[in-house]
């Protein structure tokens, strides 16, 4: 028959749980860890997003929405991405300048009620990269419609 297992260590006997009045074990090597709290605390003048670890300074943006500076760039470098894809080939050289684009008025759109312009002349520069990229495609297009017309580029007297 085998015997059963000796009881827990009580209060003040060796082998006891840390932080209940009973000495740490010897085979544990680090101190308790008390327990933090559940939410840093809100600073001053700042909101707290729900599904959010930490306040957000400045109020409060919902998540998922990209910040009007952080469009401007995108639509900056499709943009300038779009110029000589454009131009090399414009069969897909128009999806930069597209999402140079569309980056370019969502951003505007979401910096019409703002009140802080920083970011506007980002937006703005976007776009106009984005139009210029279109317009290239375009040409490039109308240029390789009119290069399949026969004898539209022939010199008279060149044979």
């Amino acid at each position: 028959m085998t015997t059963p297992p000796p009881p827990p260590p009580g209060p003040g006997e060796p082998g006891g749980v840390p932080g209940d009045g009973r000495p740490a074990r010897p085979d544990v090597p680090y101190p308790e860890v008390p327990p933090r709290a559940a939410h840093p605390p809100v600073p001053y003048g700042a909101q707290h997003v729900p599904g959010t670890p930490y306040a957000q300074a400045g109020g409060a943006q919902s998540p998922g929405t990209p910040a009007p500076q952080i469009l401007g760039i995108v639509s900056i470098v499709f943009g300038i991405v779009g110029i000589p894809a454009s131009c090399c080939c414009w069969f897909i050289g128009w999806i930069f300048p597209v999402a140079a684009l569309v980056a370019a008025v969502v951003g505007l759109t979401q910096a019409r009620g703002a009140e802080d312009s920083r970011h506007r002349p980002l937006l703005v520069a976007g776009a106009v990269l984005g139009g210029t990229g279109l317009l290239l495609v375009a040409a490039a297009f109308v240029a390789g419609l009119l290069g399949t017309i026969p004898g539209l580029y022939d010199v008279p007297g060149d044979y």
